[in-house]
Order: structure tokens, then sequence, then C-alpha cells
């Protein structure tokens, strides 16, 4: 295997003549589906050695029967014994899919075949270590009774606040006082699996057929089912069978009754939407039920076409082209057209209506930046929060200084068509702290006035 794809797979298949059981002290080295109950000396040192190794038994990991896990039978009876055994590093432990004997063979020895069944394969989807993007429950805000209460508790803590010493705790202390009132008051959306059809009615069916499967008396068949190696299935009882076969229809009849009965209100709720022609919110129920889970990459092409994926290659691949598309109108740009003015004295600093009219220009229903702040929850947070800001950006302005994280902006890559592993197929967006995007909006307005005048 290529040295860019990871390390290659280690995997041991030998007669180790060891007996591993299903004891707790090798929990961490085996799986639950081994053949004996106790462990011999030899399964010991097995598991010593496997552990020292970070290695995991795999032959004792997949569920058969008793006759598909011995790999070795008694001469001069039917006794079988599990002493053949497959180690494979736990890196790529979840890589082997299958392992077992086969009994049909004729290998020339008292040994039975063990197959073993590996799928490699490359890991494309990214494990995201990002701090966790909040989605705030903003529908609430429009509520007059939530947006007050949510009002009410932002005051209270602004009023509470002692951290207006410099500009980044300032900062720190409104974000911190804003984060925790929306925390308290309209929290966060919630979003569970099938929850739009999925109710206490299918909760109760499906587990009144879970306790008609597996009550008591089929346990205890269930247990004895792997001592009689003739019988693999436990012989149960007419009325037992009867009730989870009947369970079993009802709880998928409800299930199948309740998606149904989700549909039509989905397809109800789109149909109205557009004929109040709401287009956002159509679109997101559109959305809602046609979308798919699209896991994210983390590996892309460089600029011959070569794939990369080591972490560090594949952010300096990501670097390099935003460095090239995010700055490349800026240097077509003729220099020798621009006009420079000088500083002006004494310009006064923004007033409160500025500050507030700023507000007003942001966009709603946009991702927060790194301070999980969005528009909505500026707008809304009244007088007092709109006066804290003021004073904010005042205290920038004097001292010539911005707190560290109004530098900072999220590049987020947005799939547009094509081959996913070419960079080019993407456009980035910067998602921009909520507080420098209003002292943004303000220093625009200022800086207009001049490019009017100079056109």
């Amino acid at each position: 295997m290529h040295k860019n794809f990871g390390p290659p797979m280690t995997s041991m298949t030998i007669d180790f003549n060891a007996k591993v059981s299903q004891e707790n002290f090798m929990a961490d080295v085996a799986g639950k589906f081994s053949l004996h109950e106790e462990t011999s000396d030899n399964g010991r040192m097995l598991g010593q050695f496997a552990a020292s190794c970070n290695m995991i038994i795999d032959s004792t990991c997949f569920k058969h029967k008793r006759i598909h896990l011995g790999t070795w039978s008694v001469p001069g009876s039917d006794q079988v014994n599990q002493i053949d055994h497959v180690l494979v590093d736990k890196r790529h432990a979840s890589s082997v899919i299958d392992v077992r004997t086969l009994r049909g063979p004729n290998c020339e020895t008292d040994h039975f075949l063990v197959r073993v069944k590996v799928r490699e394969r490359l890991s494309n989807q990214q494990i995201c270590q990002n701090e966790r993007r909040i989605r705030w429950n903003s529908a609430k805000l429009k509520v007059t009774q939530e947006s007050e209460r949510y009002r009410q508790r932002l005051e209270e803590k602004l009023d509470q606040g002692t951290w207006r010493h410099s500009v980044e705790d300032h900062w720190r202390g409104m974000e911190r006082a804003i984060v925790e009132a929306a925390k308290e008051t309209i929290g966060e959306e919630s979003k569970t699996r099938n929850g739009e059809w999925y109710d206490e009615e299918c909760r109760r069916r499906i587990e009144r057929r879970n306790e008609d499967r597996h009550d008591e008396e089929c346990r205890r068949r269930i247990e004895r089912r792997n001592e009689d190696r003739q019988r693999m299935l436990q012989r149960r009882t007419r009325q037992n069978y009867e009730n989870y076969r009947d369970s079993r229809r009802e709880a998928s009849k409800t299930c199948r009754r309740k998606k149904r009965e989700s549909l039509k209100r989905q397809l109800g709720n789109i149909d109205a939407l557009q004929e109040k022609r709401d287009d956002r919110a159509f679109c997101k129920e559109v959305r809602s039920m046609t979308k798919s889970y699209q896991p994210r990459l983390n590996i892309c092409n460089d600029r011959d076409g070569n794939a990369l994926t080591e972490e560090d290659k594949v952010l300096d691949r990501w670097a390099e082209y935003f460095e090239i598309a995010l700055n490349e109108q800026q240097r077509n740009e003729d220099e020798e057209n621009r006009t420079f003015l000088g500083p002006e004295i004494n310009v006064e600093e923004p007033t409160h209506d500025e500050v507030k009219r700023a507000i007003g220009q942001l966009n709603n229903n946009r991702a927060p930046g790194n301070d999980q702040i969005i528009a909505e929850l500026i707008k809304h947070g009244g007088e007092g929060l709109s006066r804290e800001l003021h004073e904010l950006i005042c205290q920038v302005w004097k001292e010539e200084v911005m707190p560290g994280n109004w530098n900072v902006g999220i590049i987020v890559p947005i799939y547009k068509k094509g081959n996913k592993k070419e960079c080019c197929n993407y456009r980035a967006i910067t998602l921009l702290n909520l507080a420098y995007k209003i002292f943004s909006i303000i220093l625009m307005d200022r800086i207009s006035i001049y490019a009017g005048n100079n056109r």
C-alpha cells in the first residue's frame, strides 16, 4: 500500500495453542464470542502479547455457530477447541469483516481451515475536531414573550458585568453575556432522527414487540441454544411465537401509518409555504425531505492532480488555493488609478445612532463566526445591548486596538460541482465576528462618502 494512505495493516494467523475466554481481564484484547469459558495459560500469554502490541484477537469478535468457532478436533472424540487465532492491530480492526472456521476443506491435518475476510478501504471522511457550531432556535425570537424574556435576561447579565477595563475584557464579557442569555431563553434547535413521526405510540408498540420476543423463556432457550450442535435454533412455543408475530405486525403497521401521516403533513406544509411565497421556508422544507448524508473529505488534489492525504499537506494546499482565489481581484486592480487620501484630524467617534443603523443592516439567517452570535440575538437585544456595543466601539476607536478574535475569520469551502477533490470546484465564504461586522459597517458608511466625492 502506498505510504500516503497510512501505515499498512499488521495481522497474525498462527496456531497459538491458546484457549481464550470471555473473562473480564481479556475484555480489552478479545471479543465476546469465544468458544471457551476459561482462559488457558497460553491464552493469558497471548492476551499479554496482544496488549503489548496494541492488537486485538479478532477471531473472538464475530458471532457464529459453535461448530464454526472450533479450529481443532480432539482425536478420538467430538470435542472441538478454539486454539488457532487471528490477531490484528486495533487501528485496522474494522477492516476485518469476518473470521470463521471452514470444516469442509481437507487440509490433511487435524486443524480446520480458518477463513478471514478483509476489506481494506481508504478513509476519506473528515473527523471534525473543531468547536461545534451552535444552531440557535431563532424562531422563538419572533414570539413577543420569548423575545422580551431574552432581552430582560440579557440586560440583567450586562448590568452585572464588571469587565470594562480593557477592550479584550469588554468584548469577552459581552460575548459571554449574550451566549448565556440565549442558552437560558431560546436554546438550541433540537432535531432527532425520525422525530416527525416516531412518537410515544410507536415507542410503546416496539417495546411490546421486544418484550414478546425476549421473554424469560426465550432468554433461557437462547442461552441453551449453543449447547446443542444439531439444533442451532431453539424451539419456541406456539403462543410466544404468535404473540411476537402479532406485536411485530402491529408495530410495523403503526410505524408505516405514522410515516404516511408525517409525509402528508410535510407535503401540505410545503404547499402552504408555496402559496404564501415564503421562499426560504419552502426551500428549507424541501431540502429536509430530499437531502442525504454527504461526508466531507479530508483529502484533496494538488495542482498536478495527485492525491494528498497527509493533514499538513492538505491544509497547505487549501491555504494556497484560498490565497490565490481571495486575493485575485486585488492583484488585478490597476494601482496607477488609485487615489490615496491622508487621515483626517480629530475624527469624531461613532454615535449611538450609527451603531443602531449598522445593527439594522445586519442580515438574518446567517451562520455565526467564532463568537457563536447571530444577527437575531443582537437585533432583539434591546436598547441596553446597543448602548453597550456603542461603548465598546468607542473604546476601540480611542485606543485603536481591536479584540483578538475580531481578526479571526472562519473560511468555509462551499462545494459547487465536479470532482470533490479539486479545490477549484469550491467557492469560499468567510464567517466573521458579528461585532466586527457592525464596526466595519460604520467604517464603510463613513468611507463611502469620500469614495462618492472622488468618482
